[in-house]
């Protein structure tokens, strides 16, 4: 139309064509943000949805969070996403993964809003209010009213305690997952070994059934000759009995003469 080709020269950017505006979703859509060439969209169905600017069309969907995400907010090179499952989570706007989890809300209420303030990322809860830095570090925890000094100085540091305790635990996972693959290793090694012997399991199974044969084959042949001996033998005795017999008549013979 004539008012979107005003308003692309406007901008300076040109509207995706009417037949690929089409971006279809499951959820309502909560909130959005511009982020590089995309749009992104925070949805009732627990997904963060992808809208390229040039096609109109969802390039991605992110998925992690376990209920809707009404927030969101793009901070250099990723983008933080705040859900009523009550997490904060660091999406990297290049490659779409999800760097990093932040459980710190678990404790209290659904996040209510998310601001950059600085260089620095706030996040509010209730009455409180968290300061985090870019990459996911709590440093502060102010409770607006009703609370003293001291408590919020407990609470920022249980909070940099937990975040230890995250960190830690990302240590230990990621601990285990290197034993587990060096254990894999072993496992897969022990079980080459195990092939290679039952190969020469099989191999000996092999000459022992050879060596079978052979006795079997070893054990009819002197069956064989053994019979063979005995036939001979007889026929020696006939022979014998024979030669008696004629060598009577011959001295009776001489008898008679």
């Amino acid at each position: 139309s004539a008012a979107a080709a005003a308003a692309a020269s406007t901008t300076g950017h040109s509207s995706p064509s009417p037949s690929t505006t089409a971006t279809t979703t499951t959820g309502n859509v909560l909130c959005m943000i511009s982020v590089l060439d995309t749009v992104w969209l925070g949805t009732t169905d627990w997904e963060i949805k992808i809208v390229s600017t040039l096609t109109g069309s969802i390039e991605h969907k992110l998925e992690g969070h376990t209920a809707s995400v009404p927030h969101l907010l793009h901070v250099g090179a990723h983008v933080w996403s705040a859900s009523t499952d009550r997490t904060l989570r660091l999406w990297d706007v290049r490659t779409y993964d999800c760097v990093k989890i932040i459980n710190a809300h678990l404790d209290g209420p659904p996040i209510d809003c998310l601001a950059m303030v600085g260089n620095r990322v706030w996040s509010c809860v209730g009455k409180s209010i968290f300061i985090w830095t870019a990459s996911g570090i709590i440093e502060h925890c102010w409770r607006m009213i009703g609370e003293s000094r001291e408590y919020i100085a407990d609470l920022d540091g249980r909070f940099r305690r937990l975040d230890e305790k995250l960190s830690n635990s990302e240590k230990d996972r990621k601990r285990s997952k290197h034993e587990a693959e060096q254990f894999r290793r072993k496992l897969e090694k022990k079980a080459a070994e195990c092939n290679k012997l039952k190969n020469e399991a099989d191999l000996l199974s092999g000459e022992v059934n050879a060596a079978e044969r052979w006795k079997s084959k070893s054990h009819m042949q002197q069956v064989v000759f053994a019979s063979t001996l005995a036939a001979a033998q007889d026929t020696i005795r006939r022979l014998e009995d024979v030669h008696d017999r004629k060598d009577s008549e011959m001295q009776k013979l001489r008898t008679d003469l």
